[in-house]
C-alpha cells in the first residue's frame, strides 16, 4: 500500500493535519490503534470538561438562594447519569471527526504502526472499528510505503516509582475518568491544570479532597497572583492543598490508603489517608513500540522527539506534532502544529508555533487563563516591564452574576508599552483570552487597547481597565 502523506494518531494533531493535508491535495492515510480524537476527545479535555459541568451546576444549584432561587432539598448527585451524558458528548464529537475525515476522503487504518525504515511502516490490526474516510479494516498485517510519516502518537500519564504506586486504588486521570462512583476521599498528587480540575470536580460532587504540590504553589508554571488567586477559591470549597510535598509511598490499611508525604525542603515526613489516590503529576511521549530507532529519529533524555520549527525531525521524511515533542501538551497546539507540519510539506511557509503566544486555560471555577510572559519572566529581560491589575469584584457584569472572585492582570514592556503577557483569574476566563491572544499576535500596545470601546456590561471591560490601571489612570478602582 503506498500513500503520499502517513499519519501514526489520530489525536487532535494527527485528525487535524489529515484534514489539512487532504485540502492541499495530498493522498492521505491516518492510523488510529484506539478511537478517532485520541486522548483529548476520548480520555481527556472533552470528558473533564463534561464532568466539570456536572460539577459546576451541582455548585450553583446549592448556591442558588443567593440568587432568590430556593431550592428546598439538597442536590442528589447520580454519577451514573453524568457518566452517561459525559458519554454520549464524547461519541457526538468522535462521529463528527468520523463525518470530516469521510468528507476530505482521507483513508483511515485500524492499526498499531511500527517504523521498518524511513518511508515505510508496518501496520498491525487492533480490534476496533474505526470506520472513517476509506476506512480499511485490517485483517493482516500491512506494509504501508509513504512520502512522508507524521508521527502524533501523543503521550502518556507519567508512572510515578514509589512503592504502593501500582496499588488498584491509585488511579491516573484515565482511571479518574473509569470511576463508577464518587470516592469518599481522594488524595490528588500534582496541582497542574489536571490535578485542580479533579480537585474541584470530586469536591462539588461530595468527596473529601487532599491536593498535593511538590513545588510551592497550585499551577505553579502560573503568574504567581493566579495562583495564589485559585488556591482561596479551593480551600473556600474544603479542599485540603499541601504546597512543597511529594510523594513517598502508599500503604493499603484496607478501606483507606496511607500517603506518606515528604516535605521538599525539610525532607521531613508526614501522612495523610484517603479512599483513593489520583497522580496528576505530568505525562510521558507515548512512542512504545514505534521503532522511532530503525530510521534514527532524534530523541531527547526523556523521550520527547526533537522538531524544528516545521515540526521536521532529523530524518527528512518523518515529522512530528503534538505531545510526543514536549513543550505545551496541549490539543490546540497539537492543530496548530499539524498544519504548520503539512503546509511546509506543501511549499506553503506557515507561521510556527511560538510559545510566548501560546494560550492555556485551567478550567477550575474560577478559570486561569493566561498567554505570553508572566510578570517573573517579563522582568528576566526588562526589569522595568510594567504590570496592571483589575479585580473583578470592580466590574458590573461580574457583580450581577455573581462571579466576582478574580482578577486580570497584563503585563507590558517598559519601553513602548507592548503587550507581553495577560492572566486572568474568574468565570468564563478562558472565553476572555481570545482577545488578549489576537492583541499578543498584533503586537498591541496598552494604549490600543485601553482605548477600544467595549460593550457595558460586559466581563471584557476588566480587560481594558487592567491596561489603564498598567498606565496609572485606572477610572474604576
Amino acid at each position: 500500500m503506498k500513500t503520499d502523506l502517513a499519519i501514526i494518531g489520530a489525536g487532535p494533531g494527527g485528525y487535524v493535519a489529515a484534514l489539512r493535508a487532504a485540502q492541499l491535495g495530498m493522498e492521505v492515510t491516518l492510523i488510529e490503534c484506539a478511537h478517532l480524537g485520541g486522548v483529548c476527545l476520548n480520555r481527556g479535555c472533552i470528558p473533564t470538561k463534561a464532568m466539570v459541568q456536572t460539577a459546576l451546576i451541582a455548585h450553583e444549584v446549592r448556591t442558588a438562594g443567593a440568587f432568590g432561587v430556593v431550592v428546598d432539598t439538597p442536590p442528589r448527585i447520580d454519577y451514573g447519569s453524568a457518566l452517561d451524558r459525559r458519554d454520549a458528548v464524547v461519541k457526538r464529537l468522535r462521529n463528527g471527526v468520523r463525518g470530516l475525515l469521510k468528507h476530505q476522503k482521507v483513508r483511515v487504518l485500524s492499526g498499531r504502526a511500527a517504523f521498518t525504515g524511513p518511508q515505510t511502516l508496518i501496520v498491525e490490526p487492533v480490534p476496533v472499528d474505526i470506520g472513517a474516510g476509506k476506512s480499511a479494516a485490517l485483517t493482516e498485517t500491512q506494509t504501508l510505503e509513504a512520502s512522508h510519516i507524521i508521527v502524533a502518537t501523543g503521550s502518556k500519564p507519567l508512572a510515578l516509582s514509589v512503592p504502593g504506586a501500582d496499588h488498584p486504588r491509585v488511579l491516573d486521570s484515565d482511571g479518574a475518568l473509569a470511576l463508577a462512583e464518587v470516592p469518599s476521599s481522594i488524595l490528588v498528587v500534582g496541582a497542574g491544570p489536571i490535578g485542580c480540575e479533579w480537585s474541584q470536580i470530586f469536591a462539588r460532587l461530595g468527596a473529601k479532597v487532599t491536593l498535593v504540590e511538590m513545588l510551592p504553589s497550585v499551577l505553579p508554571r502560573a503568574d504567581a497572583d493566579m495562583s495564589q488567586e485559585l488556591a482561596k477559591a479551593l480551600q473556600k470549597e474544603g479542599i485540603l492543598i499541601h504546597t512543597g510535598m511529594s510523594l513517598a509511598g502508599v500503604v493499603d490499611l484496607g478501606s483507606e490508603l496511607e500517603v506518606r508525604l515528604t516535605e521538599t525542603s525539610t525532607g521531613s515526613a508526614t501522612t495523610a489517608r484517603a479512599e483513593y489516590v489520583l497522580i496528576g503529576a505530568g505525562r510521558a511521549p507515548l512512542t512504545d513500540g514505534l521503532g522511532l530507532e530503525v530510521p534514527g529519529v532524534e530523541v531527547d533524555s526523556k523521550g520527547w522527539i526533537a522538531t524544528d520549527e516545521h515540526q521536521r525531525t532529523n530524518v527528512p521524511s518523518i515529522l512530528a506534532i503534538g505531545d510526543v515533542t514536549g513543550g505545551a501538551l496541549l490539543a490546540h497546539v497539537a492543530y496548530r502544529q499539524g498544519i504548520v507540519a503539512v503546509e511546509a510539506l506543501a511549499g506553503l511557509s506557515p507561521e510556527p508555533v511560538r510559545d510566548d503566544r501560546t494560550p492555556s486555560v485551567t478550567y477550575t471555577d474560577p478559570e486561569v487563563a493566561s498567554v505570553g510572559l508572566t510578570e517573573a519572566q517579563a522582568r528576566e529581560s526588562d526589569p522595568g516591564a510594567v504590570t496592571g491589575s483589575f479585580v473583578l469584584s470592580a466590574n458590573g457584569r461580574a457583580v450581577a452574576q455573581g462571579a466576582d472572585q478574580g482578577l486580570i492582570k497584563v503585563v507590558a514592556d517598559s519601553r513602548y508599552g507592548r503587550l507581553l503577557g495577560v492572566h486572568m483569574v474568574g468565570a468564563h476566563m478562558g472565553e476572555m483570552l481570545g482577545e488578549a491572544t489576537l492583541a499578543l499576535e498584533l503586537e498591541a500596545t496598552l494604549d490600543e487597547l485601553s482605548s477600544m470601546i467595549r460593550s457595558h456590561p460586559t466581563l471584557c471591560e476588566a480587560l481594558g481597565e487592567a491596561c489603564l490601571a498598567a498606565q496609572g489612570r485606572a477610572l474604576h478602582i
